[in-house]
């Protein structure tokens, strides 16, 4: 992994973007939201700040309580398909997500720093816990998954065995904080989608490239369609919630 320079004297930019992230982007450079599937602008935008030097690094879409609603809505018409996709199979999709932070774990590294102000050592550690939690992906399904009681728990059911059935229950609204928003997010995230409900997630106003990325990373695992990421203020996308 290359060494990260920063001169806090000089200007503070993002990294490079490799070819794939591109369609993250507008022509101007301004980032997309990602509403189930789909990378959208929609034209209004709010500025992302380093914390190193409080200097303007990015701008990002500011979504209003219309455009959440829609795109929760678009996620409750996703719901059925993602629910007749079999478990083991979902958790072999996150399994692909923890892939390409692997790939791309220097670009995930430097957002936390640049956008995060984390310091090198935990900005890896925190890109290295995210894809190690998410290859455990498959010990969770025991734990989502239906569970048997024996009835020798109460009088007069010693012989007979409760099976309790877990549903889904739909769309599921993550909210991320701006410490740990890749390790934080990711855990949340994965687990609503393992368990089968779509998943809105909104990054932390600090932090909604690392948001961004993320959601890169879904789309490249084949669940984008059960998955949007939206940016604005808390209070006005809260509002749709």
């Amino acid at each position: 992994m290359q060494a990260l320079t920063i001169n806090i004297l000089g200007p503070v930019t993002l990294p490079e973007f490799p070819r794939e992230f591109h369609d993250t982007m507008t022509k101007f450079g301004v980032f997309r939201a990602f509403i189930a599937g789909s990378w959208i602008d929609f034209g209004s935008y709010m500025p992302v700040k380093s914390p190193i030097n409080g200097e303007v690094i990015a701008q990002v879409n500011k979504l209003g309580t219309d455009h959440v609603n829609s795109a929760i809505e678009r996620l409750h018409y996703s719901w059925p398909s993602l629910k007749a996709i079999p478990a083991h199979k979902r958790a072999d999709m996150l399994i692909k997500v923890a892939d390409f932070i692997e790939e791309y774990r220097q670009l995930f590294r430097d957002v936390l720093i640049i956008e995060g102000g984390k310091p090198i050592n935990e900005a890896e550690g925190e890109v290295e816990s995210t894809i190690t939690r998410l290859r455990m992906i498959h010990q969770d399904l025991g734990r989502l998954l239906n569970v048997g009681i024996p009835g020798e728990y109460g009088a007069g059911t010693e012989n007979k065995y409760a099976i309790v059935v877990r549903e889904p229950v739909g769309v599921v609204a993550a909210i991320a904080p701006f410490n740990y928003p890749l390790f934080t997010s990711m855990v949340k995230i994965a687990t609503a989608l393992l368990a089968g409900n779509p998943v809105i997630f909104k990054p932390s106003s600090y932090t909604p490239i690392t948001g961004i990325l993320i959601a890169k990373a879904i789309e490249y695992a084949g669940l984008g369609n059960y998955f949007a990421m939206v940016t604005g203020p808390g209070a006005t996308v809260g509002d749709a919630w």
